[in-house]
């Protein structure tokens, strides 16, 4: 449960873009105050932030920003990993912001793949040699050029903001169960032809772990550098390497680039050579 104090709440769809959720509610428990400051500067004790902001006309996306970093901290406690990837059918797309995840899972679903557990972070337990995908957020954004030209289904909801689209699938689209994840997709999208190869075992513990990690997004830049919120995640880091190890012994990873149809087509059909 995520409590929010605040004068200016947060947009539900922008909130469910930022902060991923497990599927059974209950599992990670915060407080975030946000006070209005000519200064921006941050406390925090245990599960209670305080975000002092001059923000005053909506609520600010520092603090989307640094409610995602906080539930990721708490949910690493538990042993749940924050993965910066799109998850359907059992399988993991991962890419860094703007590398085609989210083009290739929409690619995906327009080639009539089915549930949806995540649209841009995907939660991840690693146990007994399982990678199981246990939640996510559910909004997905992309650039409007991305979806003005991709996006020719009937989307429910709909937020612009800045040069992004926030939107959430249809409902029955949505898994409401746990998935065992079957294969792990790196994705880079260009307009060459399709290319893809297996990764050794290794080579993928080495090139996931700081997705799993989400080192890019763990700490988080307040207002104009006035300040960081830095993470205690050294405890979860330790613990991954083997965890991630063993789980890949049961799963093929892939770097795959091309188009985002070729890529959808190779994750659906599963025609690997």
């Amino acid at each position: 449960m995520i409590n929010i104090n605040a004068e200016l709440l947060p947009d539900q769809l922008l909130l469910d873009a930022y902060v991923p959720r497990p599927l059974h509610k209950g599992s990670c428990m915060l407080t975030l105050t946000l006070k209005h400051s000519p200064f921006t500067n941050l406390a925090k004790h245990k599960n209670h932030a305080v975000l002092n902001t001059p923000c005053r006309d909506e609520f600010p996306m520092d603090g989307y920003h640094l409610l995602g970093a906080l539930v990721r901290e708490s949910l690493l406690r538990k042993g749940t990993y924050s993965v910066h990837s799109t998850c359907i059918d059992g399988h993991l797309i991962v890419a860094h912001s703007g590398g085609g995840k989210s083009s290739v899972l929409l690619e995906c679903i327009q080639q009539g793949m089915g549930k949806v557990v995540s649209g841009n972070k995907t939660l991840l337990c690693l146990n007994e040699g399982q990678m199981r995908a246990i939640g996510g957020t559910r909004t997905m954004t992309v650039g409007k050029e991305a979806f003005d030209q991709q996006v020719n289904m009937h989307i429910p909801d709909v937020k612009v903001y800045g040069d992004r689209v926030a939107f959430k699938l249809n409902s029955e689209l949505y898994d409401e169960m746990p998935q065992s994840i079957q294969a792990v997709w790196m994705v880079k999208l260009t307009n060459e032809p399709l290319k893809y190869q297996e990764m050794s075992k290794m080579s993928a513990l080495h090139k996931l772990f700081p997705f799993f990690m989400d080192t890019v997004n763990a700490s988080v830049v307040l207002g104009e550098g006035e300040a960081v919120f830095q993470p205690d995640d050294k405890a979860a880091e330790g613990k991954l390497p083997g965890l991630l190890f063993q789980a890949l012994k049961n799963i093929q990873v892939f770097e795959v680039s091309g188009t985002r149809q070729d890529t959808a087509k190779l994750i659906k059909e599963g025609d690997i050579k």
